[in-house]
């Protein structure tokens, strides 16, 4: 989907800013360093594009706790031809 590839490419870029806890586990994407990603990748940083990262980031977090984490959320989106922002409630391409 088109109107994701800004989320999914400032997602991508943004493997390094992960907020890791003392014990090795992944918390949660540091935004500030997002917002500074998005700015170096000229990509607006708005309300709807938040919900988006975040929405991989929930998907994202999801995996490493199966074990599949780092990446599956984008590798999963591209391979599939789905979108993880999908809002169609019964897709079956949904994740």
């Amino acid at each position: 989907m088109e109107e994701n590839r800004d989320a999914l490419d400032l997602f991508s870029a943004c493997v390094t800013q992960w907020r890791w806890s003392g014990f090795g586990q992944r918390l949660g994407l540091d935004y500030a360093g997002v917002l500074a990603v998005a700015r170096m990748l000229d990509i607006k940083a708005d309300a709807p594009m938040l919900r988006k990262i975040q929405t991989l980031e929930v998907y994202e977090l999801g995996q490493g706790a199966e074990g599949k984490g780092h990446g599956a959320a984008v590798k999963a989106c591209r391979n599939a031809n789905a979108c993880a922002m999908c809002t169609k409630k019964n897709c079956r391409d949904r994740m």
